[in-house]
């Protein structure tokens, strides 16, 4: 048996350690901060420090600033951590309560900073230091007269004071899409994008430098290559300056009635085979819209009667100017040949009352006739939709050859 010293040494070598071992480990620790100033001017000489801190458990850990009188910046909110040594930067700057994404770089001065720890028991651990911000940039970017309006439509426009504009992107040539305008007041990296109804972010114009100037974006409802559903969506524009002030302007769009129009040809009818020169030739189209919104049309009516050397312009109103010009949002079917003398110079509305719509899932038929000037053996003839504004989508239509006799 060992001496009654040496047996209480040797006793004490294995309790003492187990004691230490069993110790919690600390909730926070290691507080510190990596240089005791900071200047925010974006000149990337000390534009930036780091809090550190180390969690011992689980924790929600909150940084907060607090000025000579008391004034308190958060920079953090019970922002989730697990075990672990983290790093905070920061740069002069903190958030506006102002609903926005607002930050601003912060008065020049001394404050003392504390990290908070708050467990899953409750327990609650707090540490913290002192920075000084010197030599600040407070004059920020600002963006200046945040404008959505809609092209030619008076009285539409959402600026300060306006909530929003409502566009119906449905491809019928009315309230498609918005104009979005706004200036900056300084060199910044601006982003522009929407927010729809669950808080999904749009990109409409990334993240890039920018000078101080004005700008212009168009959104016709689109996303990643198709429309958005109706709803009500925040447009945001946010303005980045070199010493981190961030300011934000928000205005809405309402989008309703979006839809995407589609027309196509499921039929084309040329007759007779073979005419004289001076002859008729009649044509008879049927058109369905596939579509899930109404389409829209315009004249010449359907039955109109044309000659080979006359175009959908040559109807024309008390003042000499034509009555039928492409317009658009507005369709029509199109006929042309191997020797007109301009594209598709035949057109055609989809009903003889041009102000009828063509309703999701609707035929049309369309008949007209053309007398046939050309002196030549072959007269090859064809059909296409007509989307105004657009083109000709579907390409040629029933292509068929017709003999002339002369």
């Amino acid at each position: 048996m060992l001496p009654r010293a040496p047996l209480i040494a040797f006793l004490l070598s294995i309790v003492l350690p187990l004691s230490v071992a069993c110790q919690p480990t600390p909730l926070l620790s290691d507080v510190s901060i990596s240089a005791p100033t900071v200047s925010p001017n974006g000149d990337s000489l000390d534009d930036e420090v780091t809090i550190r801190y180390t969690i011992g458990r689980a924790a929600l850990v909150s940084i907060v600033l607090r000025d000579a009188a008391g004034r308190e910046y958060l920079l953090r909110d019970r922002e989730p951590r697990s075990v672990g040594s983290y790093q905070a930067p920061f740069n002069g700057v903190a958030p506006v309560n102002d609903g926005k994404a607002t930050r601003r770089v912060m008065p020049d001065g001394r404050y003392s900073f504390v990290v908070i720890a708050e467990d899953l028991a409750g327990e609650r651990a707090e540490a913290g230091g002192e920075v000084t911000i010197v030599d600040g940039d407070h004059q920020p970017v600002t963006i200046n007269n945040l404008v959505i309006s809609l092209p030619g439509a008076a009285g539409q426009v959402a600026g300060a004071g306006v909530d929003s504009v409502e566009i119906s992107p449905n491809g019928d040539g009315a309230e498609d899409e918005a104009i979005i305008s706004y200036g900056i007041s300084r060199d910044a990296e601006v982003v522009v994008f929407a927010k729809d109804p669950s808080g999904r972010i749009i990109l409409l114009d990334e993240r890039k430098p920018r000078k101080a100037a004005l700008y212009t974006h168009y959104w016709n409802g689109m996303y990643n290559g198709r429309l958005v559903p109706d709803g009500v969506y925040a447009i945001h524009v946010q303005a980045f300056d070199k010493a981190g002030n961030v300011s934000e302007e928000v205005r809405s769009i309402v989008v309703r009635g979006a839809g995407k129009p589609d027309l196509r040809i499921t039929r084309v009818d040329f007759t007779p085979n073979a005419i004289p020169i001076g002859g008729t030739l009649n044509v008879t189209i049927r058109v369905r819209n596939f579509g899930d919104v109404p389409i829209k049309t315009m004249g010449p009516p359907s039955g109109t009667h044309y000659r080979t050397d006359q175009t959908f312009n040559y109807w024309t109103d008390e003042t000499g100017t034509p009555k039928y010009f492409e317009r658009s949002g507005r369709w029509r079917v199109a006929v042309s040949w191997n020797t007109a003398g301009s594209p598709y110079p035949i057109r055609w509305g989809l009903f003889e009352d041009v102000d009828r719509e063509l309703l999701p899932g609707e035929e049309a038929v369309i008949t007209g006739t053309i007398t046939v000037l050309p002196r030549q053996r072959e007269f090859r003839v064809w059909a296409a939709v007509e989307q105004g504004g657009v083109g000709f989508p579907g390409g040629e239509v029933g292509l068929k050859t017709i003999i002339v006799d002369y």
